[in-house]
């Protein structure tokens, strides 16, 4: 069957992103040309500018379409939860989060582009917009947590979905050094220490001789 002039277009962006991932878990961002995409993939430089404007276009692209899918998996994580106590919905949290944690080729990839976005503040802007559902994913995660069992965390849903979220992507690029790492009773002692802890001033010090 012939393909219709967008399933062909959503076809090349596709392989141009496939391509792009795969370069750049090979060889690194910095290693990253247009040129070298369009060769892997098998299309002109002009097919190139008729998806993307720019290389980081492209980069955010590839980003926007693997943080699609995580929020999709998260959301289903959170559809799931609520059927018994708040010890099992954090081990199902830390569980979940164990079994799905990021891949090599995207934890490495996605290490290059927060360099990145360090260095050129445009491209950082387009990076917070892209993430900006998965932290919503994971914000949600921890709102209907903490509503459902009747929680005072330490912190906001909000800044707590961003520790999450760096400890979920830290762990899985330190699984390249750590292979044994359990990443499941680290997310769970995450969960406990930020959900069920004693809550005291952030800002306080220990008190007592330090010296």
């Amino acid at each position: 069957m012939r393909l219709t002039r967008k399933q062909t277009q959503e076809q090349t962006r596709g392989r141009l992103l496939d391509a792009a991932a795969e370069a750049i878990f090979a060889e690194g961002l910095s290693a990253l040309s247009i040129r070298a995409v369009c060769e892997a993939a098998g299309y002109s430089q002009g097919a190139f500018y008729s998806n993307f404007s720019s290389r980081d276009d492209l980069l955010l692209a590839l980003m926007e379409r693997h943080i699609e899918e995580e929020a999709a998996n998260l959301s289903t994580l959170i559809a799931g939860l609520g059927q018994g106590s708040l010890d099992q919905d954090m081990h199902d949290i830390a569980r979940w989060l164990a079994e799905h944690g990021e891949t090599e080729e995207w934890s490495r990839i996605n290490a290059d582009f927060k360099l990145h976005a360090q260095r050129d503040p445009a491209f950082a802007e387009g990076y917070r917009v892209v993430a900006e559902p998965f932290h919503r994913a994971f914000a949600l995660l921890m709102a209907d947590l903490v509503h459902r069992h009747g929680l005072q965390p330490i912190l906001p849903a909000r800044e707590l979905s961003v520790g999450l979220y760096a400890l979920w992507t830290g762990l899985a690029l330190q699984r390249a050094v750590e292979p044994a790492l359990p990443r499941q009773d680290i997310y769970l002692a995450f969960l406990r220490a930020a959900l069920i802890a004693p809550r005291l001033p952030l800002s306080s010090s220990p008190k007592g001789n330090l010296s």
